[in-house]
């Protein structure tokens, strides 16, 4: 796909193309309500739903296009659909009417998470309302078109198998993810539209040299002299991998059929576990068809710092966590622990006996230990283990998301069980984006990942 193409229900578009077609949705809407309004009745059903429809692909458009133009219009309403007209007849910027000329210019709208990662991928909903309607088609067994057609967004990866989530509700789904997640909204994201996804990464973690960033070389040259010895940058490339994230549970059709607003808990779950399950792995996953987490002996830039006391955590072992973290990374830190170093923590004295930590019991979290935000999560190792208490700036760290989230619901499995197993699926990976720890000029080497080992 070339610059400056968008995709839309699998079709190619250019931003002219875009902007025309944004027109029409508009017009049809104008259409639908003149039709009702000239036959001197109220809108249908069928017409409801397709004016909402129309404003979400509208909606979908916009987004892609990062055009704020038509911000806060409900095109449902007669008035706001009335503006959106005066302004597609505006004759200073024509580009949405046939034969014009393309317009410029970027509006405010914020960009999703989603829209950053994939710019040229136009969300679409796919004829579904909502994520719980797509939920309900799914888990109902039966034929729906809407469900026929299975988008792929992955280059390479072939069939994921089960039918894939709309984007618009890709959208919605990777908001909350990031929201719930401790580290994606932390980490550098790439999008994951191939199998393979390479990128560079300047190579300067030896400055022991007095080189800096990238290889430069900071000299000072007085009028008239000759600037000294040339520097050559230095890369080093990575590679981020697809690897299949899959979700397995089963329900019974009981509560598939009575559980009232069971696919908004179904939703809920499934964001909640995909936050969950990356932040784990980012954390702790070996790199074997997972991602390479940052607090496992694959990160070759991880620092172990030995503890003093066996099962203990000291105001002395988290000072010296500090001083083996890179300072110019440090306004970017937070603290990772499992829940079990809590009576630790609170305990915590200085020489002096005076009380290290003590969170507060108003303010919102998260709580913070020596100016940095202090997060808890139960899938790290236990007090006294290695990593039971860690300082990591997650900026350095690499996280890739594919586009595409497939669902499937299966009474196969367990059919003896009357239980309808459902999967859902994506693609994930992450890597640590040092390949050694950082040498200074002087004095022991520092990193963006320390954590408290047993003692020495």
């Amino acid at each position: 796909m070339s610059y400056g193409e968008y995709v839309f229900r699998n079709q190619r578009y250019t931003r002219q193309e875009l902007l025309q077609l944004r027109a029409n949705f508009i017009e049809t809407m104008e259409s639908i309500v003149n039709k009702a309004k000239h036959e001197g009745r109220d809108l249908t059903k069928n017409e409801v739903k397709d004016l909402d429809r129309l404003q979400a692909k509208i909606d979908a458009v916009n987004m892609v296009l990062g055009d704020g133009i038509f911000k806060d219009l409900d095109l449902r309403k007669d008035e706001d659909r009335a503006r959106a007209l005066e302004i597609l007849d505006q004759p200073v910027e024509p580009p949405w009417r046939p034969g014009g000329p393309v317009g410029g210019g970027l509006g405010g709208e914020q960009k999703t998470f989603f829209n950053r990662l994939f710019p040229n991928i136009v969300p679409e909903d796919g004829g579904f309302k909502d994520i719980g309607e797509f939920f309900g088609a799914v888990l109902s067994g039966r034929h729906d078109p809407r469900l026929s057609v299975v988008s792929q967004h992955l280059a390479g990866a072939g069939a994921a198998g089960g039918f894939a989530l709309p984007t618009a509700q890709v959208v919605q789904l990777f908001e909350a993810i990031v929201q719930q997640s401790i580290f994606l909204s932390r980490v550098q994201t790439v999008g994951l539209t191939a199998i393979e996804v390479p990128g560079w990464v300047w190579d300067d973690l030896d400055q022991s040299g007095n080189l800096l960033y990238g290889g430069f070389r900071i000299q000072w040259q007085g009028e008239g002299m000759p600037a000294g010895t040339t520097q050559q940058a230095k890369l080093r490339q990575v590679t981020l991998h697809a690897k299949k994230l899959s979700l397995y549970t089963s329900i019974s059709r009981e509560m598939d059929y009575f559980g009232g607003d069971f696919t908004q808990k179904l939703e809920e779950a499934l964001r909640r576990t995909i936050a969950a399950g990356i932040d784990e792995a980012f954390m702790t996953a070996d790199g074997v068809g997972k991602p390479m987490g940052f607090l496992t002996p694959g990160n070759p830039a991880l620092i172990a710092v030995p503890r003093a006391l066996a099962n203990k955590i000291a105001y002395a072992d988290v000072v010296a966590m500090v001083a083996r973290f890179l300072p110019a990374a440090f306004a970017d830190a937070i603290w990772v622990a499992h829940p079990s170093i809590l009576t630790q923590l609170l305990t915590m004295k200085d020489d002096a006996g005076n009380l290290i930590w003590q969170p507060s019991g108003r303010d919102a979290s998260p709580d913070t230990l020596m100016g940095r935000p202090l997060f808890f999560n139960d899938r790290l190792p236990a007090l006294g283990q290695k990593g039971d208490l860690s300082l990591v700036a997650p900026r350095f760290y690499i996280g890739a998301l594919a586009p595409s989230i497939w669902i499937d619901a299966n009474l196969g499995p367990e059919w003896e069980k009357d239980l309808i197993s459902i999967r859902a699926i994506t693609f994930v990976d992450g890597m640590p984006s040092w390949n050694r720890q950082y040498t200074p000029p002087s004095g022991d080497t520092l990193s963006w990942c320390v954590t408290l080992d047993v003692p020495a």
